[in-house]
């Protein structure tokens, strides 16, 4: 097999697995169905991958290096970055669809790993939301970065029903609810009611998360 048959083989695998998860869960997929779709035997599959988790990490691979650039490219606390980053996973829609599938691959913990390394280092950021919500312990920066990323997880189960727009608009909000201390019971019920996503509101987030961490 040449280098360029290799190649095509691999690409057809990784498309064939992205596609079937239109039709079926990653749990219901079988390697016959990958090689089937790809247009290969199931010998050709298994020159390139030990089976299917095998591909999937390939995928995960390649699109969290993505996912790491399109996050480092601007703070975390600019709203138009936000919605830059956002619009570029709405863009890769297939190969996220598929990470967050597969459970050997954690997505989540990954996601939640990368902001927290951003934030860390991002010390404008990380000092404001200590100041703001009066703790200085690095829990509330856990508790910030997993609500985000939850946030980011709930937007790809739900296929993306939410635009990007929308999307920024909810972490935006959710930044507020850690950076504005002197929030009014009134103000803070308004910007909790304004915004849920894939049935889950931003309190339930934030709650959820602060029990977890």
């Amino acid at each position: 097999m040449t280098i360029n048959q290799k190649t095509c083989s691999v690409v057809s695998l990784k498309n064939a697995l992205i596609e079937l998860l239109f039709d079926k869960t990653y749990s219901e997929i079988t390697v016959a169905d990958i090689a089937k779709k790809a247009g290969v035997s199931r010998g050709t599959f298994y020159q390139h991958s030990l089976d299917k988790d095998d591909l999937a990490t390939i995928i995960s691979d390649e699109t969290s290096e993505r996912f790491r650039n399109i996050l480092s490219k601007g703070n975390l606390d600019k709203p138009d970055k936000i919605f830059e980053s956002l619009k570029c996973i709405k863009d890769d829609a297939k190969h996220f669809k598929v990470i967050s599938q597969a459970p050997h691959v954690q997505f989540s913990k990954t996601v939640r790993v990368l902001l927290e390394r951003l934030v860390t280092t991002n010390v404008n950021l990380k000092n404001r939301i200590k100041q703001k919500s009066k703790i200085t312990d690095d829990l509330i920066i856990e508790a910030f970065c997993a609500s985000f990323e939850r946030i980011i997880s709930a937007w790809i189960e739900s296929d993306f029903k939410k635009s990007p727009e929308e999307i920024s608009n909810i972490i935006v909000k959710l930044e507020e609810l850690f950076l504005c201390s002197f929030l009014s019971p009134h103000q803070l019920t308004d910007i909790i009611n304004q915004f849920s996503i894939h049935g889950v509101k931003v309190l339930d987030v934030f709650f959820a998360v602060w029990e977890g961490v």
